[in-house]
């Protein structure tokens, strides 16, 4: 493609001071110059930068398995080695599928009501049995939602994490104990 580009310069009408905003980009002056700069551009433009997630596929199948490796010497440690010992208890399966039930429990009820004051609000001002001041959909959206996002929080502390005890129908006395249980823990945690 080395076809001729036709270049025509104009003067410029006015060059009473120098504009401020300078293009980037100057016109050569002659079209021998245009085509040389033209066939430079698509030559010499390459990216400099290797971003994560665009290196070469070896490179990064090499990272991966190094990355599994390690996770792996962490995860399972000699068990000859008494240093080495894994500390932290594992939660039985009752107990997770337990917390799970009353995550959704409380964060889908807040939620469900909530979306429910909202398409009511939005039936009665369709309707216009009642004129539905603005403030009131955000404020009972504000509350619910709020409500449920702490059920994230409610519903794993208030979890009896005793796998043969099921706990209250609320939780309030597991909530209580798993709450000064966890910062017991924490400050257990910082002084050593």
């Amino acid at each position: 493609m080395n076809t001729p580009i036709p270049y025509h310069h104009q003067p410029p009408l006015s060059t009473t001071r120098v504009s401020p905003f300078h293009s980037r980009n100057h016109l050569p002056s002659s079209p021998s110059t245009a085509a040389k700069s033209h066939h430079l551009s698509q030559t010499t433009f390459k990216v400099q930068a290797e971003a994560k997630g665009f290196t070469s596929s070896t490179s990064a199948a090499a990272t991966i398995k190094h990355k599994k490796t390690k996770q792996k010497q962490i995860a399972s440690p000699k068990k000859d080695d008494p240093s080495k010992e894994d500390h932290d208890d594992q939660i039985p399966q009752v107990v997770t599928e337990r917390m799970t039930g009353r995550i959704f429990a409380f964060v889908g009820l807040p939620m469900a009501a909530g979306l429910a004051m909202l398409q009511a609000f939005s039936i009665l001002k369709d309707r216009q049995l009642w004129d539905v001041p603005l403030w009131l959909p955000f404020l009972t959206t504000l509350v619910t939602f709020g409500m449920s996002t702490l059920g994230i929080v409610f519903g794993t502390l208030s979890s009896s994490l005793d796998p043969r005890k099921q706990g209250s129908f609320l939780g309030i006395e597991e909530a209580k104990q798993n709450w000064t249980e966890m910062w017991k823990e924490e400050d257990g945690n910082i002084s050593s």
